[in-house]
């Protein structure tokens, strides 16, 4: 796994502190807490970069390498194996497949999860057929990762021009290759359904997607949390299937918020629970339609998007 470690920072007291907040006289520190980011097919480190790089004040951040086997149960086992006693666990689309199996296997070592544009159940028929035809085509040597065929399914329409979101995500596929492809196809084919298994996670769960994901839709989401006990949903507009690059800064904010506030979680009923539904909507000098991949959103940017997130989650 790759990391991007970093301790607690110290900044001037205020007369109101958030949870996970230690203070003496005139300083506060943040406590850090780790942190597991799960890729997606045909995904590396660099679709968490934003994330890495302005949570690390406050979370000791490790991207997992998920191009190696052939089986999310396998994966999920490497994972644990080099993961920390305890941890929060975010994972994207196959990740989330990842991050739901952890929790079948080692739920106690998960602090609080979110799932991020991703799936409950298992592939219908059609689907694992199309994967199947996918992987015959690569083993032919026709292998091509990320097409501009596949790109609407991925990315919102009105990104489809952004070359530098289009290219990075085009080079992490090139990155991960045909025969992690190979794999990754193999066992999101072989995974088990696990919308009953949902019930069953009690740690605060952030129910993450783009209301213009085309892969997994919001309506799927929605479905996930009504089943969590302790989930918040939350649909980011005018995204597709990759916020963390589609919307970086959007995604930091929530998970700042998610890393640190606990009475949002902790105070909400154990079951059933009425799913919550936030529709972020942010500037556009806010959000990453005018922000290139070089760009870097330093952590007070991301902490000052955390409270204007912590408003719109509260606001019931």
């Amino acid at each position: 796994m790759t990391g991007n470690h970093g301790g607690g920072r110290a900044s001037p007291a205020h007369s109101r502190f958030p949870a996970g907040v230690r203070t003496t006289a005139s300083v506060v520190f943040m406590e850090t807490e780790d942190l597991i980011l799960l890729p997606g097919l045909l995904c590396d480190a660099r679709l968490w970069e934003h994330q890495r790089n302005t949570l690390c004040d406050i979370a000791r951040v490790t991207v997992a390498d998920l191009t190696r086997f052939d089986r999310i149960e396998t994966m999920a086992e490497a994972v644990l194996a080099e993961a920390p006693a305890r941890f929060a666990l975010a994972g994207l689309s196959m990740g989330g497949y990842v991050a739901q199996e952890i929790m079948r296997r080692a739920p106690e070592r998960v602090s609080r999860l979110a799932l991020c544009n991703t799936n409950a159940r298992a592939d219908t028929p059609e689907e694992s057929t199309r994967r199947c035809i996918l992987i015959a085509q690569a083993r032919n040597g026709r292998f091509r990762g990320v097409t501009p065929r596949l790109l609407p399914l991925i990315i919102h329409p009105d990104r489809l021009d952004d070359h530098s979101l289009v290219q990075t995500i085009t080079t992490m596929a090139e990155r991960v290759g045909r025969e992690a492809f190979i794999r990754q196809q193999t066992a999101i084919i072989h995974r088990r359904d696990g919308e009953a298994d949902l019930a069953r996670v009690v740690c605060p769960t952030l129910v993450l997607c783009g209301r213009q994901d085309a892969l997994t839709p919001w309506q799927a989401h929605a479905a996930m949390a009504a089943v969590l006990p302790h989930a918040r949903l939350v649909i980011i507009e005018d995204v597709g299937h990759l916020p963390p690059l589609e919307r970086p800064q959007a995604v930091s904010a929530l998970f700042r918020y998610w890393l640190q506030e606990r009475s949002w979680m902790h105070s909400l009923p154990h079951a059933p629970l009425r799913p919550f539904l936030s529709l972020f909507q942010f500037p556009a000098a806010l959000t990453a339609s005018k922000v290139t991949a070089s760009s870097r959103v330093n952590a007070w940017a991301s902490l000052f998007l955390g409270r204007v997130a912590r408003r719109l989650l509260c606001a019931t």
